[in-house]
């Protein structure tokens, strides 16, 4: 169980946070080999599961542990020090759940490999019951964390290649 100092409370005493065992870890997979927790490789799938395994342990107090959380989750030596100093760097009011998310992908993958991650999520398509808003959505999420071009153009560019052909013919015919 990793532990990592808290941020002083009201009665100025310090606590610990724990990082349980049902919390993912990130790092390649043989890491992992013989401990009990998970270790995932992909940096998205990792985040998402990070995510919701912590934001429901710890609940509202997960926003002003996140950051500390996700670097003591990280078991690359490298990666783990490049995360803290980049994640230090944001002053304490603007840390948020999204900006470590940002920066943890800006930090684990290359250039390449965010724009094969953007690709990836609209080569998917839609899910089974997915509303069309909802997907855009989901796309818009990967432009934000990939770090790609964040507009309106984008994203529908993104749900066009998606879209079944008659289905685009309409979309190009009503909006463009």
């Amino acid at each position: 169980i990793a532990k990592i100092p808290m941020p002083r409370t009201t009665h100025k005493k310090e606590t610990m946070a724990v990082l349980g065992n049902d919390s993912p870890r990130f790092g390649p997979k043989n890491l992992g080999t013989g401990k009990p927790y998970n270790v995932i490789s992909k940096a998205h799938v990792f985040l998402d599961k990070f995510h919701a395994v912590l934001s429901s342990s710890y609940g509202t107090n997960f926003k002003t542990m996140a950051h500390r959380l996700l670097i003591v989750a990280v078991l690359i030596d490298d990666t783990q020090r490049r995360l803290k100093e980049a994640l230090d760097e944001i002053p304490e009011q603007q840390r948020s759940w999204e900006k470590c998310e940002e920066v943890f992908i800006d930090i684990t993958l290359t250039p390449q490999q965010r724009q094969a991650a953007v690709q990836s999520v609209i080569n998917g398509g839609l899910r089974k019951n997915e509303l069309y808003r909802e997907f855009s959505y989901r796309i818009r999420r990967s432009v934000r964390l990939n770090k790609l071009p964040d507009t309106d153009r984008a994203t529908l560019e993104g749900v066009k290649q998606a879209l079944p052909s008659m289905v685009n013919s309409m979309v190009e015919l009503k909006y463009m």
